[in-house]
């Protein structure tokens, strides 16, 4: 779950380590901050509330209960999973160790690049350091280093063919970004400046999705089932 806590630092902090009341309270706030995530915005309401509300639909194959499913298991994943790390850094603040921040608002980020370095930073951040950095010295080609990175994210959570191509999801959104960002960015500096809180939103929205229904991958257990998942979604299967 992480965060994955760099030697350097842990030795840093086992240098320094002394009783410091601040800290103590830091890690205090820090986990209760992450038991309320888990317990109220994850399990009571996106579990509780929002699946109740969903179960309320009779047909289970339709495709705005198709929609709400994905949302509410995007939403659980992330309130659990941050929840747990803040659990883990609050606890390393009891014992005198900074460990290192694993989210920052990633669903609010514009892109997926800006999600990768705000979604699991530490692991994102290890990866750009031993798996990117490598393969886009050797190859010169970010696409590549890309790819490799996000294949390599995917396989650290499962050996598996789901998260092979859960990674390589991402790995082709990361890719397209990099292709287009050039003229994108272009395009919005031609825009008028009213337009671009809309724009904002928009690209928030667009990413938010996009990485909603990479988990379908995930989810649904085997590609046929995906598949399945997202023509029903999109209207392409009755």
């Amino acid at each position: 779950v992480g965060p994955i806590n760099r030697f350097d630092d842990y030795r840093r902090d086992l240098n320094r380590q002394r009783f410091d009341p601040a800290l103590i309270s830091e890690g205090a706030e820090r986990i209760l901050y992450g038991y309320a995530k888990i317990v109220i915005l994850s399990n009571f309401l996106t579990e509780g509330v929002l699946g109740d509300y969903i179960a309320t639909f009779d047909d289970p194959a339709a495709q705005h209960v198709i929609y709400l499913e994905i949302v509410q298991n995007g939403l659980n994943l992330y309130f659990q999973f941050s929840g747990y790390s803040d659990i883990a850094i609050g606890f390393a603040r009891l014992l005198g160790y900074r460990v290192m921040e694993n989210f920052n608002w990633p669903y609010l980020q514009p892109n997926i690049s800006a999600f990768w370095r705000s979604w699991h930073i530490s692991l994102s951040r290890w990866c750009r350091d031993y798996v990117y950095s490598v393969v886009v010295a050797q190859t010169r080609s970010p696409a590549l280093g890309a790819m490799a990175t996000m294949i390599a994210i995917g396989l650290w959570h499962e050996i598996s063919l789901r998260f092979l191509l859960w990674g390589a999801w991402h790995g082709i959104g990361l890719i397209v970004w990099q292709k287009s960002h050039g003229w994108t960015t272009r395009f919005e500096q031609a825009l008028p400046e009213s337009a671009l809180p809309v724009l904002h939103v928009a690209k928030v929205v667009f990413t938010v999705h996009f990485v909603w229904l990479g988990f379908v991958i995930l989810t649904a257990g085997t590609p046929g089932a995906a598949l399945e998942t997202y023509g029903r979604l999109f209207g392409l299967i009755d």
